[in-house]
């Protein structure tokens, strides 16, 4: 969790130990604090600016872009917190996830997002 701060860092490094484990699934998740929550108060503080919808797609883009299993795994990232509920199997589906998300991104495709109000846990 690298906020906007570190995003790309978080994106990199978080695919590459996932690469390294080469694990059967992989669940992304997208940050949300709870206020009193030591978290919420980094972000009070100013310590730590969470990603908005956006930057979380383009983060979870340039993980999937770095990562590189060897075996099938399922990946997910269609947890509630999610602005965009997304999944396939790697390697075969990297291309098309990528391709999705970049199609989001590019084409400001908000039809296809999660509303704010709908993310909870």
């Amino acid at each position: 969790m690298g906020g906007r701060e570190r995003s790309e860092v978080h994106a990199r490094e978080t695919a590459k130990i996932l690469s390294e484990m080469d694990p059967d699934y992989i669940g992304a998740l997208t940050l949300m604090v709870i206020p009193g929550t030591p978290m919420y108060n980094r972000v009070s503080e100013g310590k730590m600016t969470l990603l908005r919808p956006k930057e979380s797609i383009l983060e979870c883009k340039n993980m999937v872009k770095n990562l590189n299993v060897k075996h099938t795994c399922v990946f997910r990232s269609n947890h509630a917190s999610n602005y965009l509920p997304i999944g396939g199997t790697l390697p075969w589906d990297k291309d098309a996830l990528i391709k999705t998300m970049e199609d989001v991104l590019k084409n400001d495709r908000k039809d296809l997002l999660r509303p704010e109000d709908m993310r909870a846990l």
